[in-house]
């Protein structure tokens, strides 16, 4: 059950990570340089979490009857959300890096990712909500 609830969380975190990614033009975050293909991919994490979550089986039961307890579940949706995050980072990196013939044993540090060009875009997207 608690391998279930992380698969899902990271499953539709990471469909929500692609979305948000291509609505908000961040293409280093993307899986596929096409940000449509982005969206129709995190529409299908989402989509295969929501099936596999609500198919029969033990995953929706209350707390009550036996499922997950409240901060069990903070837990392990905090667990997946972070992994979600590193793994969308981790990939779209090497998909990007893959993509643009440039290898690990070529760059000099962090290149393509500056921290304070990365957080002067989160504060200029923070700014316009």
């Amino acid at each position: 059950m608690i391998f279930d609830y992380v698969v899902l969380v990271l499953m539709n975190c990471l469909g929500a990570l692609q979305i948000a990614a291509a609505r908000n033009r961040f293409r280093r975050l993307l899986f596929f340089q096409n940000p449509h293909g982005s969206v129709i991919l995190g529409l299908g994490f989402g989509a295969l979490g929501f099936i596999w979550f609500f198919r029969s089986g033990p995953l929706h039961i209350p707390d009550t009857a036996g499922g997950l307890a409240g901060f069990q579940q903070f837990a392990l949706f905090s667990f997946g959300a972070v992994a979600a995050l590193l793994l969308n980072w981790l990939l779209a990196s090497l998909l990007f890096y893959l993509a643009k013939g440039i290898f690990p044993g070529e760059l000099q540090g962090l290149s393509s990712v500056n921290i304070s060009r990365l957080l002067k875009i989160f504060l200029r997207k923070w700014q316009n909500y």
